[in-house]
């Protein structure tokens, strides 16, 4: 198995005109150790996106390049009712970015903060994750970021 997980770096933000490639940046959904994920949409179609941004210029750091490289390609070649599209990658000033399916509703942290959960809701939650993280580790990749706030609870 290999995993996927990058050292901890000096964090920057997006460009100053807020957008990355086509996509403009609505806000933030959550940061890394070296990579912010922004809500997006495309500027020409307001395709809803989660874009993720490494933090790093990567032109001296040509290991870190190639991790995300395959973990963009691995995201790409996963497929599921539960695991998100990718949409686009690219780059900007010299840090790589990938645009994936924005799913919408919360996250499972922001749902156990409201209530706590049926025995049902939680068990058809299980196997939902657990579907999500086989087809991931059928790549021969482990998540190592599994978390309440990292698991969205898309709208039925």
């Amino acid at each position: 198995m290999q995993y996927l997980s990058l050292p901890r770096m000096r964090r920057r933000t997006i460009p100053r005109q807020g957008s990355v490639g086509p996509w403009r940046v609505r806000g933030i959904l959550g940061r890394g150790a070296v990579a912010t994920v922004y809500d997006a949409e495309h500027v020409h179609t307001a395709t809803p996106a989660a874009v993720k941004v490494l933090d790093v210029d990567l032109g001296r750091q040509p290991d870190l390049r190639r991790r995300f490289e395959r973990e963009v390609r691995v995201m790409a070649g996963v497929t599921g009712p539960h695991v998100p599209r990718v949409l686009d990658v690219g780059e900007v000033r010299r840090r790589p970015y990938v645009a994936m399916e924005r799913l919408e509703g919360e996250t499972l942290a922001a749902r156990l903060d409201r209530a706590p959960m049926s025995i049902e809701d939680v068990i058809g939650l299980a196997h939902d994750l657990l579907a999500a993280v086989a087809a991931v580790h059928r790549h021969d990749v482990v998540h190592r970021d599994i978390k309440p706030s990292n698991v969205p609870l898309a709208r039925p």
